[in-house]
């Protein structure tokens, strides 16, 4: 159980430097392909310093960049509540930097091929690149570790080559409004790993209202993946349809992490299905309170023989928009942890 992971933008940066570095000044704050961003940024730091620095310049600004960026993308991921978040740019930026150190003297036309390379890397993840990424990539939900980010600059440095941490499709999102990500896209990708997965999904629903059953059921032919969903807004329904002890609800609230999981277990327990999606939360406006203030939402996802993924939302906007952005939440949970399985 952990917080929710937090998407970074220009204030969130400018508060702690740390996070400057590690978002490479604001580079990796771009919405699509930080990573480029981020690349381009220190291929235009390089042609504005390389005049002025000897090797012995560069080797001392890579390694003092290597032991503060330890601590800064560290430091940043932590913030984020994310092990791999795809907007820190700062092991793309040294390790570009070194790419052009020691290629060089060279052109224009060379740096644009290594440029590519570098790029080329990033997207292929071949062979040891890929092994890196598996060893020091957290688990979503997970702590992040001064080992994972250590790991950061390990994939694209580790024997000599051009190392990328991997960029999965859901965190490449990072920067851009969570309701403004496609659902139409999320789910069918959701369709696809479940149908060649030969598993199904059910859902059990409290603030949403069966929203997030509803745009399962919008694509045509969900009949083949998505298996039931149970709308149990009251504290009685969730006892009764998911079997949530009453105590549990009396100790902890129906807006817990407590009872966000046992609707997923639940509701896992009850029907012939391989994943339970649950969320209980306060869409507003009324109902919220200083602990749990109007916004928030837990979700939880369960796979059977799997530990449970459960998080926290802190959503802002009126009911409609804190009812659509915890649909896209959970989608997104759902096909990320699809995805990683496919790996």
């Amino acid at each position: 159980m952990s917080a929710a992971p937090v998407r970074p933008t220009l204030p969130f940066m400018l508060r702690h430097p740390a996070r400057c570095i590690a978002l490479g000044f604001g580079s990796g704050l771009a919405p699509k392909a930080p990573g480029t961003f981020g690349t381009l940024w220190a291929w235009g730091v390089f042609l504005l310093i390389s005049p002025w620095l000897t090797d012995l310049g560069w080797a001392t600004l890579i390694g003092l960049g290597t032991a503060v960026g330890w601590w800064a993308c560290t430091r940043c991921a932590q913030h984020m509540n994310t092990p791999d978040p795809g907007s820190i740019v700062w092991d793309e930026v040294l390790a570009f930097w070194l790419i052009l150190w020691l290629i060089g003297p060279a052109s224009l036309l060379a740096q644009l091929i290594a440029f590519g390379l570098f790029r080329f890397f990033d997207a292929a993840k071949p062979g040891p690149v890929g092994w890196a990424d598996r060893l020091f990539k957290g688990e979503r939900g997970g702590p992040v570790t001064w080992a994972q980010g250590w790991g950061i600059f390990v994939r694209r440095l580790r024997g000599g080559r051009l190392y990328a941490r991997r960029h999965r499709a859901l965190p490449r999102c990072a920067g851009v409004t969570m309701s403004a990500i496609d659902n139409a896209d999320l789910i069918n990708r959701i369709a696809v790993a479940l149908i060649q997965r030969r598993e199904r999904i059910g859902t059990a629903e409290s603030c949403t209202g069966g929203l997030i059953a509803a745009a399962c059921t919008d694509l045509s032919g969900s009949s083949a993946w998505f298996e039931r969903g149970v709308v149990s807004y009251s504290n009685e329904a969730k006892t009764e349809l998911l079997g949530v002890p009453k105590g549990l609800i009396a100790l902890h609230g129906a807006v817990s992490a407590e009872v966000a999981e046992h609707m997923a277990r639940g509701l896992l327990a009850r029907a012939p299905i391989d994943w339970a999606l649950s969320v209980t939360g306060i869409a507003g406006p009324t109902g919220g309170s200083e602990a749990k203030p109007v916004g928030t939402v837990w979700l939880a996802l369960v796979h059977v023989g799997r530990p449970a993924q459960v998080w926290r939302e802190n959503f802002s906007g009126d009911r409609h928009a804190v009812r659509a952005q915890t649909v896209t939440s959970g989608l997104t949970a759902l096909c990320e942890a699809l995805e990683d399985r496919d790996n």
